[in-house]
């Protein structure tokens, strides 16, 4: 017979459990990870530390629940670089979505919130939201993202929309915390899948076309194509920076091809709404050669 366990739960967040009558109380970040345990004592029976995408860095101790990152929100530890998150499943290793958003192109298809997971969650896996203020410096650079927001939404000119997410993409760029220090290994691996994507997209899909710019005159099998490699293009470089850099790395290195290949993908969107585009089978085709890269095979 299974084990019963029953959970105590606050305005939707997991703050304890009773496992056969073995209490454990949950301590959570301001993400909703579950980052300590303490038993009934008040002793730490398990503590952990996240990368930005939901990887463990650190740990020590004995978890006894399912949840880790975002947990006590309920994001379900299937195995171990895979979460269940009610709609969907999101693969840490990989920072990003198994499968397509069900609100897309509404939502970004498989950018796991926004690329922003150092301050919104996505509890339902359809719609990041939120918002976590990690610390007071980061107010300015969350009121000129809000703004830019503003400007996109207000604007009926296209070229000034992506003009407005470019600027949006250099301050967080700048703004938010450069992550920790990563292996060589980890970084050159990655950073090898990018260039896969991003620079060799032609021999590595056997594409017919030499760029990933969408143009009017593109019909629906190339701009799903390209839309879904600058996706891919932008959410790596990501991944890459949060984990890797220090501040000055992601001045030098990060911000102007983040900002041109995020202004490239939205570009690319539009021309795939305004074309009523299905992309179902280049989703697929990309989501198993990433699969197969990212294990290494």
């Amino acid at each position: 017979m299974a084990m019963s366990v029953v959970y105590t739960t606050v305005n939707g967040m997991i703050l304890h459990e009773n496992r056969g009558g073995v209490e454990t109380e949950y301590v959570p970040d301001p993400l909703g990870s579950l980052v300590k345990c303490k038993d009934t004592s008040g002793a730490y029976i398990y503590n952990a530390e996240y990368w930005p995408y939901g990887e463990i860095r650190t740990e020590a101790g004995t978890n006894p629940s399912p949840w880790n990152f975002v947990g006590l929100l309920g994001y379900f530890r299937d195995v171990a670089s895979r979460l269940y998150v009610r709609a969907r499943y999101l693969r840490t290793d990989l920072a990003r979505w198994m499968t397509t958003d069900m609100l897309w192109p509404n939502e970004p298809a498989f950018n796991y919130c926004r690329l922003q997971s150092v301050f919104l969650t996505d509890p339902s896996g359809m719609q990041a939201g939120g918002a976590v203020l990690q610390n007071p410096g980061n107010a300015g650079a969350i009121g000129m993202i809000i703004g830019g927001i503003g400007l996109i939404i207000g604007s009926l000119s296209w070229p000034l929309i992506i003009a407005g997410i470019c600027i949006i993409a250099l301050v967080a760029a700048l703004a938010l915390p450069a992550g920790p220090p990563c292996p060589d290994d980890w970084r050159k691996k990655w950073t090898g899948i990018y260039h896969k994507f991003c620079d060799h997209f032609k021999r590595e899909f056997s594409t017919p076309f030499n760029t990933r710019v969408c143009k009017e005159t593109d019909l629906c099998p190339a701009l799903c194509w390209k839309l879904l490699i600058n996706n891919m293009c932008g959410s790596l470089r990501i991944k890459v920076r949060d984990r890797c850099d220090t501040a000055k790395d992601v001045y030098d290195n990060h911000s102007t091809p983040i900002m041109t290949v995020m202004g490239t993908y939205y570009n690319c969107l539009r021309l795939v709404k305004l074309k009523n585009c299905d992309c179902t089978g280049v989703e697929q085709t990309i989501n198993v050669k990433l699969d197969v890269w990212a294990r290494g095979v």
